[in-house]
């Protein structure tokens, strides 16, 4: 699997996961020292690696080749779509990410964003602060809420909102939210806004493409995700995916029908709507692509280097990405890690409780 998808989702789960063991063992304190970091800000981030060989270079997995920024914007030219992939909290990402929406619109497209870390509840309050704040990269995070959201801190992100507010790009909110994606995915019946995205939801991965997503899963959980629970979380990652993808989509249609583009709009002109989302739901195999037209889509997946690991072709499969763009990786310890450690901090102290208590009479 891939190692920054493992990263992303094991840092989002670990919290989880020390409270359901807390709460099998009978902790409760040691809850405060949850290793899902989401306060760090941009200046405090330290990136390792940024000589090795492949960082800061761009690989295409189809030409088998490294390429330059121009060559990928003029693939993204041709397409509906811009997925850009993302180790969430690398902000070295999240600057590549703004720096590729507003170079879009440079090029002439008309650009949406669409972003995975906005839950839906948040739109009115996106739209109101496109209205009325004065720097709306800088104060978007305090509108919606952000630090609540359990992101990374928000002034990772703001290069990307910066972005699309200077380049005139409505955002949207991409994520129905983790509420509503608990209900359905155990089965609840969908509101009236949610009926159609949650009904593709249900459209079948390929064989691979699902092998896939559940090995990822699993890793992504530490290896502790129980196989009755597989199921459940692949329709939740393809809740997401669907809700994602329907977004994409309503934002460019509304671009569309903005009126701000003539007729005879020339490719370059055209509308484009771009997701900003893990590398998870970027991918080709099993994320949000395989809900949209395969050659509407361009895919850029931003990957953290790995020591030791000079062949571009071995970070993911060659059908995750269009486009692999290396970066240093941010200077953390393994989430998964740190989860094994705090779960042996909590068993102790359970067993030797379990050991001195009294016996109880028969």
């Amino acid at each position: 699997m891939s190692d920054t998808t493992r990263r992303n989702r094991a840092w989002a789960r670990v919290r989880r996961l020390t409270i359901l063991a807390a709460a099998a063992l009978g902790a409760i304190a040691p809850l405060a020292a949850s290793a899902a970091a989401t306060g760090v800000a941009p200046g405090e981030v330290r990136l390792l690696h940024a000589d090795h060989a492949l960082a800061g270079r761009v690989w295409s997995t189809r030409e088998r080749r490294f390429v330059d920024a121009a060559a990928l914007l003029a693939r993204a030219a041709q397409v509906r779509y811009l997925l850009l992939g993302e180790r969430h909290g690398n902000p070295e990402h999240h600057r590549l990410q703004g720096r590729l929406i507003a170079a879009a619109a440079e090029r002439g497209r008309r650009v949406a964003v669409v972003a995975e870390q906005l839950d839906f509840p948040a739109q009115s309050a996106i739209d109101a602060c496109a209205r009325e704040c004065t720097d709306f990269g800088l104060e978007l995070g305090g509108r919606v809420g952000w630090a609540q959201g359990g992101w990374p801190n928000y002034a990772l992100y703001a290069p990307v909102f910066a972005a699309a507010d200077a380049v005139g790009a409505p955002v949207y909110a991409g994520n129905p939210g983790a509420r509503r994606i608990r209900v359905l995915a155990g089965g609840g019946q969908p509101a009236a806004d949610e009926a159609a995205w949650a009904a593709r939801a249900e459209a079948a991965l390929p064989a691979v493409g699902r092998e896939r997503l559940i090995e990822d899963l699993v890793a992504g959980h530490c290896g502790h995700l129980p196989p009755e629970r597989t199921i459940p979380m692949v329709h939740a990652q393809r809740l997401r995916d669907a809700a994602m993808a329907a977004t994409l989509e309503r934002a460019r249609d509304a671009l569309g029908a903005a009126g701000t583009l003539v007729a005879a709009a020339t490719a370059d002109a055209a509308p484009l709507a771009v997701l900003v989302a893990g590398n998870g739901h970027a991918r080709r195999d099993y994320g949000v692509p395989t809900l949209l037209g395969a050659e509407s889509v361009l895919v850029v997946g931003f990957v953290e280097v790995v020591p030791g690991r000079d062949d571009p072709a071995g970070y993911e499969p060659a059908d995750a990405f269009d486009f692999v763009w290396f970066t240093p990786r941010v200077d953390e310890p393994d989430p998964c890690r740190q989860f094994r450690e705090q779960l042996e901090r909590l068993r102790r102290p359970a067993e030797a409780a379990a050991v001195s208590a009294p016996a109880v009479p028969r």
